[in-house]
């Protein structure tokens, strides 16, 4: 059946409130924002979703979050608060992007209304190597301090060879 003229208008009077419901499903990644800590013994065969495959999908949901502030004007007011739900950070110069960000988030939206600060509730933080190990420290420092809703900082480190093991 094709779509009408009309019913295009429906889609412009959609409250912002079910963009939003819609925008969260659709990028919704299970366990990466949940702070319980689950008896993994209550419930035989519970699901437990590794913390690798959490880091994939959350990937995947970046992805889809991009592309909805990509849309148009009034999405990319909406969406970009889930945005930054979920920031990680993988080497100097992406530390240096994501304070950049979060201070820059301040500033009036595209359509000159004020935005909400972000409200980051998690944040990754891979290791790197890096010359500089103090500018990335001071980053670091502010960065937290203005992450005021943190509810879940992951650092994941590679594994290292144990000592005296023979490694190649």
């Amino acid at each position: 059946m094709p779509m009408s003229a009309g019913s295009s208008s429906g889609v412009r009077h959609t409250p912002p409130e079910i963009w939003l419901l819609i925008f969260e499903h659709a990028t919704f990644v299970p366990y990466a924002l949940n702070t319980n800590v689950d008896d993994p013994f209550a419930s035989p065969g519970a699901p437990i979703d590794p913390e690798s495959q959490t880091q994939q999908k959350l990937q995947a949901a970046l992805a889809t979050k991009r592309s909805l502030v990509l849309v148009c004007k009034r999405w990319h007011d909406l969406a970009t608060p889930i945005l930054y739900e979920a920031v990680a950070a993988q080497s100097d110069h992406s530390l240096q992007c994501l304070r950049d960000t979060v201070v820059e988030m301040s500033h009036l939206s595209s359509t000159g209304t004020p935005v909400p600060r972000p409200r980051i509730r998690r944040f990754d933080l891979f290791r790197w190597q890096t010359e500089r190990r103090k500018p990335s420290v001071r980053l670091l420092a502010d960065i937290f301090s203005r992450m005021p809703d943190l509810e879940i900082f992951s650092e994941s480190s590679f594994p290292m060879p144990m000592p005296g093991s023979d490694s190649g």
